[in-house]
């Protein structure tokens, strides 16, 4: 069953427990006025690239950290782009923590203003070398 076929009351856990979805309806669900239904298709791998751009620059700091602790942002680097530079301290934290993030993007890292930042980011190098 296709999101477009799911009751609107159902909406949100379905996206949440993996419905299937096509990429149109991830990219439209990106933009939905509803930041819990955005935060659930930033914590998606399945979302499509556009879907991440939009998410990347989302006005809520909490779906731009779901969004950074996604696996699906390393095949992105402008996504990678905006989020290591997100005045949020939580989003450059989870990007950090985030085990598919590049050592390139974690090297920017070390000159994030936060020392929590700067830590993890320091840890996460170490273990890859």
């Amino acid at each position: 069953m296709a999101l477009t076929d799911v009751p609107p009351h159902r909406l949100l856990a379905a996206i949440q427990e993996g419905e299937e979805a096509s990429a149109l309806e991830l990219i439209n669900l990106a933009s939905s006025r509803d930041a819990s239904i955005r935060d659930s298709v930033a914590a998606r791998v399945d979302a499509p690239i556009s879907a991440l751009i939009v998410l990347a620059q989302d006005p809520k700091a909490t779906v731009r950290r779901t969004l950074a602790a996604n696996p699906a942002v390393a095949r992105v680097e402008s996504v990678l782009g905006m989020l290591v530079e997100d005045k949020d301290s939580h989003v450059a934290l989870a990007l950090a923590l985030n085990p598919a993030t590049p050592a390139a993007t974690l090297r920017r890292l070390l000159g994030y203003g936060k020392k929590s930042v700067r830590s993890a980011a320091q840890e996460r190098l170490a273990g890859l070398l």
